[in-house]
């Protein structure tokens, strides 16, 4: 009987099971979808214009892929995303979009209404990259041409991630953008993109990033100012220094290759007196990676000089960029109050409501400790014949 009662068990259980894995709740053909690549988010007559790059996938004996584009409006994001709809006769497919571009006049008005639907559908991804883009409308970066990749999208995707090896972009997600906005003692930033020439036709290129104060952009910092901001916030992932030596005889270029696993950046609070300090201490480690000129600086007197000329370069420019994010923007990008906050609470407690007028009088303590590792494959200095 117990038998019995087991084979009937085991038969029903194999039973259902047969109806459940045969199938997929929210499946969908995959012909009746329109996959989108990435979109471009502008506002036009007090609506939201949305332009959605479509991956296509175009037949035949060598089949590839396409770029298609769409524009629809709609008084909000949502509303211009089932608007395309009309157009395309197909539904969006958002869950393998790469990158989401803003137009400045979004960011500059408040960004918040404009992501809350990428935040909250089903279908998009927190994971997708978000831009800013430095032109009129965020639209025209993804109609320029696209030089290693037939759809702009993932073009511009592996520029945000390739771009780490040059340290001159930021790059975030929108759950980082969110977490961001949400936080106490620190202000959010985005990448930022712009149009550049490219043997005559126009194209894109990462260009440094936008600054926020709350969800409101405020202004741009170059790449090069970018990458000391990427070193206080110890999220420099490679690059090049490029230090000038000054000589009896000439002017030259040494360039530096930067070690990411061997650099870190420290940051420390300092309560004294009633007074709040910030500490912050830079440690990287760097390779010679070629020599304008023929002066050494492989021997042990060259080196000694460079590594000083280039801490003491990097120390400035770290401060100038500090000092510039202070007094002209007033935005705690840096995650100052942030780290103060974890550190000691008991004095954020008492400043926080003061935070954004201490951070802009805030003094940085910034010291650099450069090592100079090797010189690549070549130990001396070329030199000239007579």
């Amino acid at each position: 009987m117990k038998l019995i009662l087991r084979i009937t068990l085991l038969s029903a259980l194999i039973f259902t099971d047969m109806f459940l894995v045969t199938g997929c709740w929210n499946y969908r053909e995959i012909e009746k979808l329109s996959i989108v690549a990435g979109a471009a988010i502008d506002k036009e007559d007090d609506q939201y214009l949305m332009t959605v790059e479509i991956a296509n996938l175009a037949g035949g004996k060598e089949a590839k892929v396409e770029s298609k584009k769409i524009e629809a409006k709609g008084d909000t994001i949502f509303d211009a995303a089932r608007n395309v709809i009309k157009i395309s006769g197909k539904r969006l497919y958002w869950s393998h979009v790469k990158v989401v571009i803003f137009s400045q006049e979004i960011a500059r008005e408040g960004i918040i209404q404009a992501i809350d639907w990428f935040n909250r559908d089903a279908e998009t991804r927190m994971s997708t990259n978000m831009l800013i883009s430095k032109e009129k409308t965020a639209k025209e970066l993804l109609e320029k041409q696209s030089i290693t990749a037939e759809i702009r999208s993932f073009e511009m995707y592996d520029m945000l991630t390739s771009q780490e090896s040059l340290s001159k972009a930021p790059r975030i997600a929108v759950y980082e953008f969110i977490n961001a906005l949400a936080a106490q003692g620190k202000s959010a930033v985005l990448p930022a993109v712009g149009i550049t020439e490219n043997e005559g036709q126009k194209t894109s290129e990462l260009s440094g990033t936008a600054v926020f104060k709350e969800d409101r952009l405020i202004d741009f910092l170059d790449g090069e100012d970018t990458k000391y901001f990427l070193f206080i916030l110890n999220k420099v992932r490679g690059g090049l220094l490029i230090q000038k030596v000054r000589t009896e005889s000439s002017d030259a270029n040494v360039t530096l290759e930067i070690f990411s696993e061997l650099t870190n950046t420290k940051i420390k609070p300092i309560y004294s007196n009633g007074k709040l300090t910030m500490k912050l201490d830079v440690y990287i480690t760097v390779s010679i990676g070629e020599i304008g000129g023929t002066e050494n600086y492989i021997n042990e007197p060259g080196r000694a000089k460079l590594k000083k000329d280039v801490e003491e370069s990097l120390k400035d420019n770290i401060k100038r960029v500090i000092k510039k994010v202070q007094n002209d923007y007033g935005s705690d990008i840096f995650g100052f109050g942030s780290i103060v906050k974890g550190d000691m609470p008991y004095v954020w407690k008492d400043i926080e409501k003061d935070w954004e007028k201490i951070y802009k009088d805030l003094d940085v303590n910034v010291n650099v400790d450069v090592d100079i590792t090797n010189s690549a494959l070549v130990v001396k200095p070329i030199k000239k014949g007579d």
